[in-house]
Order: structure tokens, then C-alpha cells, then sequence
């Protein structure tokens, strides 16, 4: 369906918010809490975009959209019809093509993961009370609302990062939504065999096997050892010099911190109770008591 190509400035909330249901954009809004798909019966007392992920393997949003940034703005800007925007970026992107947006409020994040995760964003910028609703959307996103508005058109092509250590040549492709996966990794996986496949990436992704489909939410595919196939002498009790730990129960430890590993799929133990010894309070990024 080709939409009618209109001026922003002459669009009001409820123009955006219905351009978003007919031409099914909406489905990618997210309410929190609860992290679900967004109600239009709702009015979001904000609505928050991260550019950015620190998390491992991840899709960097500077180069998903470079030449698109002006997209980009356009989809915010249509957003900010609808209820305030928060942008969260990176200190890297504070003289980059995406700004400026006078329409948003900029917040600047800096440190490790979850510095990216737009629930951390959330909580230190405005945080959700007792009956308020807040909307989220993937910037990748934004670029297509932009997109739409721009040509009339709904296009869900996007760039996505293929990555792992499975994978022989780490690169970025151009595909759209939906797309197989088998045409995404063709020509760089040796075998399939005990690889997890992994939709998104390998914190938040999802497993899937080579004949699936790219996710709606993915900005990245992945392949790493699944580790069925390693068998160990003397299991956890052996010293593990090429094991990675937080602690100092491997010896590992004594190589230093910038060391590569070849993580697998492998829990490494049978499921057990856990004992709080403040490991999440040490890293907890929400002033919250996780435990």
C-alpha cells in the first residue's frame, strides 16, 4: 500500500498514532512496564529511544545508520506528536549525524553494559510510577517511520550485524524482516552442527536453528559453539586455564583481564539454589535491591 506523503509539521498525535496502526509500525512499540507490545488506548507519558548497545556482539547504531539520519530524525520527530521522546546516545555520539533533535530530550550514558538498555535509561531519567505507562522503540525503527513518512512507502529493510565466533567473516548486511536465516549466514558457517543459531544477540536473543526467519526485534544474528560435543577430564574440579570467570575460581585469572575466550552455550552445572553473596548488588545498574 503506497500512503499519502504529508508535511510532519501539519500532522497532529493522533495523525502519527494512526499512520503507525495502518501500516502495522505500531506492533513494534513496547509498552513498560511489563515490556509488551504498546495499546493505542493508552497515553505514554513518554516514549524512549536508545541509539546505543554495550552489549556483546551488538549491531552499532552510528553505522546501521549511516546515510539514514535524517530518517531517523524524521521518525522522532513524529513521535514527539505523540508524547515526549528521551533519546539515550553515547558520549561517541554527541557530534554525530543523529543530532541535533530539538523535538527530543538528549540524555548522555556512558559506561558498560546494560548503559545502553532503554529499562536503565528509564529508571534514571524518568521513572515509571504506580499508573503510568512509558512506550519504547528500537532506534532501527524509528529510521522506517522516518522512511514511511518520507516516501509513503513501508519498507522494513534494515542493516543488521552477523556475528560469533562461528561466524568466519563478522560483516553487516542489508536484509528486511522476516528474511531466512540460511541466506543470512550462507557462505559463513562450516557447519551447523552443535552451533547455536541466535536471534538478537546472546544476552537478550532467542535460540533458532538455521532454517528460521530474521526476528521483528533483531539487530543482530549470531553463531557460538553450543558446547554439546566437549567432553572435560575432571570437570569443574580441573584448573581451566582458557575458562572464563568473574571470580578467581579458574586459573585463567593469572593471563589478565584482555584475554579472548571462545564462549559456548554450556551452563556448566545442574540447577541449584542460589546464594546471595552481593554478586548482583556489586553490578545492578538501579538503586533497587535485586536480591
Amino acid at each position: 500500500k503506497i500512503f499519502e506523503v504529508q508535511e510532519l509539521s501539519k500532522l497532529s498525535g493522533d495523525d502519527v498514532k494512526n499512520l503507525l496502526l495502518e501500516s502495522g509500525l505500531f506492533a513494534f512499540l513496547r509498552q513498560r512496564p511489563y515490556d509488551v507490545i504498546a495499546s493505542p488506548e493508552d497515553s505514554p507519558k513518554a516514549i524512549f529511544i536508545s541509539t546505543f548497545s554495550k552489549m556483546p556482539l551488538a549491531a552499532k547504531f552510528s553505522f546501521v545508520s549511516a546515510g539514514l539520519e535524517e530518517d531517523f530524525k524524521t521518525g522522532v520527530r513524529a513521535l514527539a506528536k505523540v508524547a515526549k521522546v528521551h533519546l539515550g546516545i553515547c558520549p561517541k555520539q554527541i557530534n554525530s549525524q543523529l543530532l541535533p533533535i530539538s523535538e527530543a530530550e538528549v540524555s548522555v550514558f556512558d559506561g558498560p553494559n546494560p548503559s545502553g538498555n532503554v529499562g536503565v535509561q528509564i529508571n534514571r531519567v524518568d521513572p515509571i510510577n504506580k499508573g503510568e505507562v512509558v512506550w519504547t522503540l528500537g532506534a532501527e525503527m524509528a529510521i522506517v517511520l522516518g522512511r514511511l513518512l518520507r516516501t509513503g512507502k513501508l519498507d522494513l529493510k534494515r542493516r543488521i550485524a552477523v556475528a560469533g565466533s562461528q561466524v568466519k567473516e563478522p560483516r553487516y548486511v542489508e536484509t528486511y524482516i522476516g528474511a531466512p536465516l540460511k541466506d543470512i549466514f550462507k557462505g559463513q558457517l562450516e557447519t551447523t552442527d552443535h552451533v547455536r543459531i541466535i536471534n538478537g544477540n546472546p544476552f537478550v536473543g532467542y535460540k533458532s536453528s538455521i532454517q528460521d526467519y530474521l526476528g521483528a526485534f533483531s539487530t543482530e544474528v549470531c553463531a557460538i559453539p553450543e558446547g554439546d560435543n566437549v567432553d572435560e577430564a575432571f570437570g569443574w574440579i580441573a584448573p581451566r586455564l582458557n575458562d572464563f570467570s568473574t571470580s578467581h575460581s579458574y586459573f585463567s585469572w593469572l593471563l589478565g583481564k584482555k584475554r579472548a575466550y571462545n564462549l559456548d552455550c554450556r551452563i556448566k552445572g545442574g540447577e541449584r539454589h542460589m546464594i546471595m553473596s552481593a554478586e548482583y548488588e556489586r553490578v545492578f545498574p538501579m538503586d533497587i535491591y535485586p536480591s
